[in-house]
């Protein structure tokens, strides 16, 4: 009977492509930031850097099939629980960390008429709705009530991680055809996606 998977190696050159990608990512929204508050126009120091978020989706997924998917050819869908919990300890505590901080900043500033540099209640909405929003990280879904506006890309990643034990169980068990019409389907909505935003952001 054959053990559990070793670990696969690190790709070191997707480390470095990543931290080309956050770079990116960091200097599109200083060139964003500084043309929204520039005089005049101003160049972009990193055209289409929004892209970079794109980049990150794939190379996560990429990333997770190539450490996970032996523990699921040989587990099966027991092997759900060990991958969400680590997937859910990577992400939920610095969120939490991160939604409090930003929420108790803004609580503080309050007096001082400074709340709306931390965070903008939208209408009818307490504080206490946006909080328990953002720490289970539905923001991505509810953009209206994100308190950290970068943090919409963790929860559409907590999204896919919930999906991708089913995508690749369904890719190891299931038929050709029902690969091929599953793949189809995710082509055919991200097209729509896309033509619902020219930007591609």
């Amino acid at each position: 009977m054959s053990g559990p998977p070793l670990p696969r190696p690190e790709i070191k050159a997707l480390t470095s492509l990543r931290g080309l990608a956050a770079m990116a990512v960091v200097l599109q929204h200083f060139s964003a930031t500084a043309q929204q508050n520039a005089s005049g126009w101003i160049p972009s120091i990193v055209p289409h850097g929004y892209m970079a978020v794109d980049f990150f989706f794939v190379l996560s997924g990429f990333i997770m099939s190539y450490t996970y998917l032996a523990a699921f050819e040989t587990a099966g869908l027991r092997a759900y629980g060990p991958f969400l919990w680590k997937r859910v300890a990577r992400i939920f505590p610095l969120g939490i960390a991160i939604t409090l901080i930003i929420a108790l900043l803004g609580t503080a500033a309050a007096p001082f008429g400074l709340t709306g540099l931390f965070y903008r209640l939208p209408p009818e909405t307490g504080l206490g709705t946006l909080i328990v929003i953002n720490l289970l990280h539905l923001q991505g879904l509810m953009p209206d009530y994100n308190l950290n506006d970068p943090s919409w890309s963790v929860s559409v990643e907590l999204g896919a991680y919930l999906l991708f034990p089913l995508l690749i169980y369904l890719n190891i068990s299931a038929r050709p055809w029902v690969t091929a019409a599953y793949t189809a389907f995710g082509i055919f909505i991200l097209l729509r996606l896309s033509a619902h935003d020219p930007t591609g952001g």
